[in-house]
């Protein structure tokens, strides 16, 4: 990601902003569908973007209560006006100066001769820029993929893709008024994967008790190899048409849910174009709740490139104490300390698995359907998952794109570029820990402050060394 903007949050009150930065006009690539895309999670980022649609999201606000619409590139000289500066209700370019104010229009041209020619310059349609729909909705901020006239039409009439189970105002509450925690705080981070392979990825049970041994998962227990998918039937209450009339699959999966779980009979949906969740009803490892929902969004941000937002949540009126103190007192950066050690796993693995396959079809012309051997019931998901993506996705957003570029572990775990920089907790954690191990007396603890910072940043990540 090129040219986001970053802005310190401290100023209260809060409020959101959208902006792009310069380049070419945003626009729907090919086999992005016309629907709204989760830009970041809703939280005191820094930055977020949309870079599907080379869009810069700058977030102010906790509350979102109020969202203006996204702009897109100055015309006046292509510089980035993800660098620009709020300005009361509008944006400043940093290069010339020019401000825009909400919808895009052009407010204020500082080379242009006096008050009429500013206003010549202003009342120019080539002055302007670019403007998207934008929502907040269950803590998410959420683009209209595609400007134009007729946007903000299409994008009322249709919303976002929302999970079901909790309310679209109040991530606290379900529909029902049931109490909702947060498991794991919402995570984003931005991987060298491509997009099918990470849709793959999350459609695949059976990889997540070896692909994640010891940091999450147990492939030496003797349940790990349990995966049986059974696709949910067309008359049952948990078919995909729950998700707005999104198209989607969903499955039943029995599987082992990681070191020291329990087997559950869980409800896997994927929900196209990028929306997984995998919800077990009546948890047997937190009695009392009434479910635990894993949540993932996944956004094609470039060839080779996307972006996860990512958080677990649990319902209930009698949830377990244990789930009630983390959720209160966890710090955020420890949840998402844990959620990078995790995604490391599967970036070594899906990147060279990306690039694998994409050299082997450009080689040989074989598609993945026959380069995979996939002879059990665990692989009906992901199968069914590519079928979509071939038939009724486009081949996903940027079909026959070239393999990425080999690269070195440590590119690939990058940790501060890919989330920490703009993480407000971890990024504040990696700065008190740098602070504390150059002002600890004893040796233990610096050594102990520098190997947390260093988490922050990089660990490099080899499976073998996960015993």
């Amino acid at each position: 990601m090129k040219d986001l903007a970053r802005i310190n949050l401290s100023s209260s009150p809060l409020e959101t902003r959208l902006i792009a930065p310069c380049g070419r006009t945003p626009t729907r690539r090919k086999g992005t569908p016309k629907c709204y895309q989760p830009a970041n999670i809703l939280t005191r980022a820094r930055r977020a973007s949309l870079p599907t649609l080379n869009a810069a999201v700058l977030d102010e606000a906790a509350s979102g209560q109020s969202i203006e619409e996204l702009t897109s590139p100055t015309p006046s000289d292509q510089a980035p006006l993800s660098e620009g500066r709020v300005l009361g209700d509008t944006l400043m370019c940093s290069y010339h100066g020019w401000q825009f104010a909400e919808g895009g229009k052009c407010v204020d041209v500082p080379q242009a001769q006096g008050t009429q020619g500013n206003a010549r310059a202003c009342a120019s349609p080539r002055s302007c820029v670019a403007s998207f729909p934008t929502t907040v909705k269950q803590g998410l901020v959420w683009v209209w993929a595609e400007p134009g006239p007729l946007a903000a039409l299409e994008a009322a009439a249709k919303g976002p893709t929302l999970v079901p189970w909790i309310s679209e105002d109040d991530v606290t509450r379900t529909p029902d008024g049931v109490p909702v925690i947060t498991m794991v705080p919402g995570m984003q981070r931005d991987f060298p994967i491509s997009y099918e392979h990470q849709m793959e990825n999350l459609a695949d049970p059976a990889h997540f008790n070896f692909a994640h041994h010891s940091i999450a998962g147990d492939r030496l227990d003797e349940s790990a190899g349990i995966a049986h998918v059974e696709p949910v039937t067309k008359d049952e209450e948990t078919a995909p048409a729950m998700f707005n009339g999104a198209e989607g699959l969903a499955f039943w999966v029995d599987m082992l849910m990681g070191v020291g779980r329990s087997v559950e009979h869980n409800l896997h949906h994927i929900v196209f174009p990028g929306l997984f969740t995998l919800q077990t009803f009546n948890p047997k490892d937190f009695k009392g709740a009434d479910w635990e929902l894993l949540e993932i969004h996944v956004v094609p941000t470039e060839p080779g490139h996307v972006r996860l937002l990512v958080r677990i949540l649990m319902a209930g009126h009698k949830l377990p104490l244990l789930p009630r103190m983390l959720s209160k007192l966890l710090p955020v950066w420890a949840s998402h300390l844990r959620g990078m050690d995790i995604t490391d796993g599967d970036t070594v693995l899906l990147n060279q698995q990306g690039r694998i396959t994409q050299s082997e079809t450009e080689r040989s012309g074989r598609e993945w359907f026959k380069q995979y051997y996939m002879p059990t019931s665990s692989d009906r998901l992901v199968v069914a998952t590519r079928k979509w993506l071939d038939t009724r996705g486009g081949g996903g957003p940027f079909p026959g794109a070239a393999p990425l570029p080999a690269m070195t572990n440590e590119q690939l775990t990058d940790r501060y570029s890919s989330h920490t920089r703009d993480c407000p907790s971890c990024s504040a954690a990696l700065r008190n820990f740098r602070a504390l191990r150059v002002a600890a007396g004893g040796a233990s603890i610096a050594c102990l402050a520098h190997n947390t910072a260093q988490r922050f940043v990089f660990t490099g990540y080899h499976h073998y060394e996960h015993e």
